[in-house]
Parts: structure tokens; sequence; C-alpha cells
């Protein structure tokens, strides 16, 4: 999956209609991931700009999974262009015969293929396929119409407090839940479908961790397993020591069941796996209630039980996001509907109507995570790790969990937390964590992600990296440096215009050290701050005084 071009046709919170960006690329494949790094100063549009790219596929995730008749709902004040390659493979079931290719055949294509999307202003979109420059266009693609042409996950990530990249994802996470409250009780349960949007908060990255370790590769070999050594060893833990499930579930007299199939089953399987489960069951006149509480102990037994029952981390992950999906059917009404009708580009955080209830008011919870270190008898919680150790486990876990090919991330500024060890190497341990969880197919993925960090632009080439202006109002600056391998001073020149590397309050009283004409006064002055090039200059003015002193006597 590679985006090629964006384009807004309407207007989008800060960026105006017309803003275009193209990611001039390479299309070779590339053992590597190497993402593509908006950079600017506070303010240039960066967060914007990703927040877009979510938007766009927001609305033809929504579109896909409507109705004929919803259709005119689809004709929104929101308009733009989007074009982005995937696999041919990916492509084959795109709603299309091989008829319409003419002579050519599959072998024939190349190994990605072009999607062009068109959505006007108050219009439907179009959505054409472009297979070696023959378009063919993608007829009646709602109810799932569209499905083989979207990537097959849309990861999201925010570091910082203006989640505003989060509201796509919160949007369509109680559309899913309209989906899982309809299959409760249906006497032929149809398979959940799950939600290709998925945005790493505090609570999925619980799921994801949970699901990662307990299907790590150097713990057994039985089911698919994960390689986490990298992980490891950056948060220095050896594995998973336990964790513990809440729920708390009610259905009607009427209903059969509390949970689709899939999620009675998942209940069964957590049962045989912890054998002392506590049971709570209470009935009104009107409903049944059941309380159940799990407490797994990480044992051989306990992960055993976990892989013959689930056999892979995606499959654990999937039925966990199903569960926490519950918690919806605490809000409110009015707040799901405030949620729901948001449109595209508004300003409100989405995230921040949502109530956090306390535990024992929440369908489902997971937690009381804790892990084993080596020389440390007591474990290590989850809740105590460090801001920078949370980010790591979510982002690395994400892509070593959601592995699959057409697979694209939007991260804002992932690497705020960190150390400056792990920025300076933080695309090197993206790599290598895929590298250490090979797949069958090429994993065919795409990392968009903003930065302030120089390390992450000198670990980027020059056509990976899209340089955004708070005055540049219909795209990106061009950038005229080759990045890849260039120091980080020269980088926060170029792309930040800091041309001092020391900070402002230093500076100041540097300056004021160098309005002096004093020998004495200058000497005592360089004993107060250390090396930098800013220093050398008070150094400079101190020899320059001897010398004129000396010329003097």
């Amino acid at each position: 999956m590679k985006l090629k071009r964006i384009k807004l046709l309407s207007r989008f919170r800060g960026l105006p209609a017309g803003y275009e960006i193209n990611f001039n690329r390479s299309l070779i494949a590339n053992e590597q991931i190497e993402p593509i790094c908006f950079v600017g100063l506070n303010g240039s549009g960066k967060s914007n700009a990703l927040e877009v790219v979510a938007e766009m596929f927001y609305y033809l995730e929504n579109f896909n999974r409507s109705s004929k008749k919803d259709l005119d709902n689809f004709k929104t004040a929101f308009g733009f262009e989007l074009d982005y390659y995937l696999p041919k493979l990916t492509l084959a079931g795109a709603g299309f015969t091989w008829d319409e290719l003419g002579d050519l055949t599959f072998d024939d294509l190349d190994q990605n293929q072009l999607v062009l999307v068109s959505k006007p202003v108050d219009e439907l979109p179009a959505v054409k396929l472009s297979f070696n420059e023959k378009e063919i266009e993608v007829k009646d693609f709602y109810n799932n119409g569209l499905s083989k042409v979207l990537p097959n996950h849309i990861i999201g990530y925010s570091s910082g407090l203006n989640e505003l990249v989060s509201n796509p994802f919160v949007k369509l996470n109680f559309e899913y839940y309209e989906d899982l409250k309809r299959k409760k009780n249906k006497a032929v349960d149809s398979k959940l479908e799950m939600n290709r949007f998925q945005f790493l908060n505090y609570n999925v990255s619980k799921l994801i961790t949970v699901s990662n370790f307990i299907f790590d590769k150097a713990l057994s070999p039985l089911g698919e397993t994960k390689d986490l050594s990298i992980l490891k060893t950056e948060i220095e833990v050896n594995e998973l020591n336990g964790f513990s499930i809440q729920l708390s579930l009610k259905k009607p007299k009427t209903f059969e069941k509390y949970l689709p199939d899939e999620l009675e089953e998942a209940i069964e399987s957590f049962k045989a796996i912890d054998a002392l489960f506590d049971e709570e069951n209470n009935s009104t006149t009107r409903h049944d209630f059941t309380k159940l509480s799990f407490n797994f102990k990480m044992n051989e037994a306990t992960l055993t039980g976990f892989r013959e029952k689930f056999n892979s981390a995606d499959r654990l992950f999937r039925v966990l996001y199903f569960f926490q999906t519950l918690n919806i059917e605490k809000i409110s009404r009015n707040i799901s509907k405030t949620v729901k009708s948001a449109k595209a580009g508004t300003s409100e955080n989405l995230s921040d109507l949502i109530p956090k209830y306390e535990i024992e008011k929440q369908l489902f919870h997971l937690g009381n995570i804790s892990f084993k270190k080596e020389g440390v008898t007591d474990p290590i919680y989850y809740k105590h790790l460090s801001d920078g150790e949370h980010q790591l486990l979510q982002v690395l876990g994400s892509i070593i969990l959601l592995d699959s090919t057409s697979t694209l991330f939007l991260l804002d500024e992932p690497e705020t937390h960190f150390n400056p060890e792990w920025r300076s190497k933080f695309i090197w341990l993206i790599n290598e964590c895929m590298k250490m969880n090979p797949t069958e197919d090429d994993r065919e993925q795409e990392i968009v992600l903003t930065t302030h960090s120089p390390f992450m632009i000198s670990d980027s080439k020059k056509s990976n990296v899209v340089w955004l202006k708070a005055d540049k109002r219909n795209g990106p600056e061009e950038v005229t440096i080759n990045t890849y391998g260039t120091s980080v001073t020269n980088l926060i020149n170029e792309f930040f215009g800091k041309q001092r590397q020391i900070a402002d309050v230093s500076w100041k009283d540097m300056l004021e050290d160098l309005k002096s004409d004093d020998i004495n006064e200058l000497n005592d002055a360089l004993s107060k701050y250390g090396d930098s090039h800013e220093k050398a200059m008070i150094l400079q003015k101190l020899n320059k005084l001897i010398i004129e002193k000396g010329t003097e006597e």
C-alpha cells in the first residue's frame, strides 16, 4: 500500500480547497519500510494533513458499509481526490471482470496497481482502478463493494491531548458497536465484521500488548507466534506475568444469549483456561445479569490454553476488541448521536465527549497487566511503565500484531515521549520488528507520521520528507537538501529555522557576557557554559582582546 496523491476540493480546518500533496516515491520493492515524514513548525498543518488522510478513508469505509437507500447521505460538502497503490493480489476481487482488461493477464500486471478516487463537493464518489494505465470504473461499491480497494487496516495514533486524528476512528467504533448489537440474538449467527480502523489509545494498546505477549515466540512454538525480542529488550521485561478480565453482561428475558456466538465461545474458552473464575448471576422480571471475573496467572497451562483456544495473536485481539466495544453501550444516546453525526473537519475532539467510567461500571475491563523481569522478584506493572515505554509498546506492538498486507499507519508525533536514543533509532526499530516477524506475502504497508525530530528526518530519504509551512497555502515546500544521513544540526537549521543549537535562556545570558570588553569577566564567563559553537564566540572575543592588549603593550 502506498499513497500517491491527496487533494482537497473543499476546506478542511486550516487547509484550503486546492491543497495538494504528491508523494513522489519509487514503487520498486524495498526490504525496508520507509515512512513518509510530515515535518514543519507548530501550526504548519502537519496534523491537519494526517487527519485529512484519515477522514478520506473514513468516508470511503462508511460509504462501503452503506446501503443503496442511504446514498443521498453521502453527497457531503467534503470534497477530495485520493490516489494510492494496492498490490494486484488485493485488487483481484475488486468487482470487475477480467474481460474488462482486454488482452492483459494477471501476470502482465505490475505488482502495484493504482486506485483513483474522486469525491466532488456535494456529489457521490467515483472510484477507478488503473491496471497498467487501463482504467476500469468500480460500480455499485456500497454494500461492501469497496472492501477490496481499501487498505486492510488503518491504524491511528496521537501522542498529544489534541487527538483530532482520532475522530474518524471514534465514529467508526460507534458504527461497529451497532453492528455488534444487531447480531446479539440472531438465531443463525453471522460472522462479526472486524473494524479496519483501529486507534491506538490506552485501552486498545492493552489488548495489543496482551495478545502479542501471550503468543511470544520465545515461550513456545505453539500457534502463530510473534517475535518480541526487540520490544522486550528495549523496555527491559522478559514475559507476561498475568492480567485480569471483568465482564458485566445483561440480556432481556426474551433473548436466548447475551452475545453473538463468537463472543459466547470466547467466554467459554476463558472459563476453560481459568478454572477458578468467579461468576455471579442475577435476574429481574425483565432482564438476566451475569458478572464474570477472570484472573489469568501466566504459567505453562495458561499459555497452552490460550494458544489452543485462539491459535493466534490476531484472533485473540479480535475477540478482545469486540468485548472492548461493548462499553459503548454505557454511553448516552445524545453523545452517540453527536459522535456519529460529526462532520469531516470538525474542530471538536470527539474523544473528549466520551465519559470515563469506573471499572465497576464498565461492561468489559482488562487490567492488572504485569510482566516478569530477570533478577527482579516483584512483577513490573503495565500502568507503572514510563510514557516512553507505553509509546513504544503502542506503536511497535501494533506493527508486530497488525502485519497483514495493505495496512496504513497514521502516526501523529509517535516519538514525543522517547529518550534521544529511541528517537535516533525509531525507524530502525520499526524495520527490525518487521524483519523478526516476516509474513508469507510482502507487507506492502505504509507509515505516514508527523514529527519534530531531526533524527527521524535524518533516517528518511528526501523523497519521503514532506515539508509543510504555514505560509504555503496550496501544498508543501520543496525539499532541496539530501536529508538521508544529514546531521541533526543541519536539519534543525533547514526545517525548523533554528540557527543556533543552545536554548534561549543560556543564549540570552551569553549575549550579555559578550557585551563585556573586560578580559577577566570574559574568562569567568567561559567557565559558566558547556561546549558549543556559541561559546566559541566568547573565546574568540577573549583572544581578540588579549591580542589587542598585547599589541598596545
